[in-house]
């Protein structure tokens, strides 16, 4: 099972950048909250276009992130934003995914941002013991 997600006309937000501490307090900022919200509603509402029914937390995922218009932005800070944001929308625990490609291209020709994610299960719930 599998599903791929358009994220089109999404600039990526860098998980670098979602927030910091102030004293003993982490804060989040309220643009990364929004950000994630976004993102979870157009994952959600494709996912249910595509019939995709969120895997048990034993089943084994990999997920490919591929953004366009990212600028310089490191693609583990890429990869954690989409996937805190993506958390009960396409499976329910980050740690179910076991594999993880994520990659950053300048945007070209004035195109607009983009981010497209792929989830797939590669090892599903009793297939190992």
């Amino acid at each position: 099972m599998k599903i791929v997600v358009s994220l089109s006309g999404m600039k990526p937000f860098s998980k670098q950048h979602s927030g910091g501490r102030c004293g003993n307090r982490y804060f989040v900022k309220p643009e990364y909250s929004a950000w994630k919200k976004e993102v979870a509603i157009k994952a959600q509402q494709q996912a249910k276009k595509q019939k995709w029914i969120i895997p048990p937390r034993k089943a084994k995922l990999q997920m490919v992130i591929s953004a366009y218009g990212a600028g310089r932005m490191d693609v583990d800070n890429l990869a954690g934003g989409i996937m805190d944001a993506l958390i009960g929308v396409l499976y329910e625990d980050d740690h179910q995914i076991r594999r993880l490609i994520s990659e950053t291209w300048p945007s070209t020709d004035g195109a607009k941002p983009a981010i497209y994610v792929t989830v797939e299960i590669i090892e599903a719930v009793g297939e190992r013991d």
